[in-house]
């Protein structure tokens, strides 16, 4: 299922928890986690691998059972042509927002967008793109698997496209699967 419209679903997610919010009794921020993903495209043959830095962006907002912590995330990924295919690796550096959802146990979920540079117009399996500045938004869930939260396993779909800026739009959705540390 493609996700090209994210953006009514992240603005409610965060005016409602901005409306409820008590920052009184919010997290401290966030610490450094360092991931590294990998995945695979849906509609393209196309795979990738991305390292990524995260930090809070200041306190969060508690309601009774849950928290939410707006983080930055920059992240570098190299894109590469799947098995037996033809093609040019690329590589794309990004800045995002995210907001990750948390309760008292293990399990998150998180939502982020941001601008993502992208090295050569021409995607990996030959289709233009249409500019090099393009828009990398997400939703994954995850869990924490140690009660210290230092290490956490995580499942993202992304999509990436230009948002209709540039002559042409393709698109491409993307399955990551990441595995982060905080230090």
């Amino acid at each position: 299922m493609p996700m090209s419209r994210p953006w009514p679903t992240i603005v409610l997610v965060f005016a409602i928890v901005a409306g409820t919010h008590d920052t009184a009794g919010a997290e401290p921020l966030a610490p450094w986690r360092l991931a590294l993903a990998g995945g695979v495209a849906t509609d393209h043959s196309i795979e990738q691998i991305r390292l990524s830095l995260r930090h809070g962006l200041g306190p969060g907002w508690r309601t009774d059972s849950l928290t939410v912590t707006p983080q930055w995330e920059l992240a570098v990924a190299r894109w590469e042509p799947s098995s037996g295919e033809r093609g040019d690796a690329m590589g794309s550096v990004s800045l995002r927002l995210v907001l990750r959802i948390a309760s008292g146990g293990p399990w998150f979920a998180e939502a982020g967008t941001g601008p993502m540079y992208i090295s050569d117009r021409e995607t990996v399996d030959g289709e233009d793109w249409g500019l090099r500045l393009e828009f990398d938004s997400h939703v994954g869930v995850g869990a924490y698997l140690d009660h210290s939260r230092q290490w956490a396993l995580s499942y993202q779909i992304h999509h990436a496209s230009n948002a209709s800026l540039g002559d042409v739009n393709p698109g491409v959705d993307y399955h990551l699967l990441a595995l982060a540390w905080a230090y």
